[in-house]
């Protein structure tokens, strides 16, 4: 697996594009295998929106679409699954700040 602060540092750049008006609080990156026996990638971004509700779910459901290439030509192969979590939502006490 590529290291953990490299796969941030490609998909918080990738986010600050995407979202330009929205901060991201936390990105954190759990590597699993799925039951088909694949590696996958569990990405939960805590975001904060200020004045928005909600993240454009055109943009949300197009993250891997982007990310699964850029992780490719660095060396992983893994696929990631993305969750999107509120900062008012958010319940963690140490996150790994983006």
């Amino acid at each position: 697996m590529l290291e953990e602060r490299k796969i941030i540092n490609i998909i918080k750049a990738d986010l600050q594009k995407r979202f330009e008006d929205v901060e991201i609080v936390s990105i954190n990156v759990v590597p699993e295998v799925d039951e088909d026996g694949d590696d996958v990638l569990f990405v939960s971004v805590v975001f904060d929106a200020k004045e928005r509700k909600r993240l454009d779910p055109r943009k949300t459901s197009a993250m891997a679409r982007s990310i699964v290439p850029q992780l490719m030509s660095a060396g992983e192969d893994a696929f990631p699954v993305f969750s999107f979590i509120r900062k008012s939502e958010w319940r963690e006490k140490s996150p790994e700040a983006a």
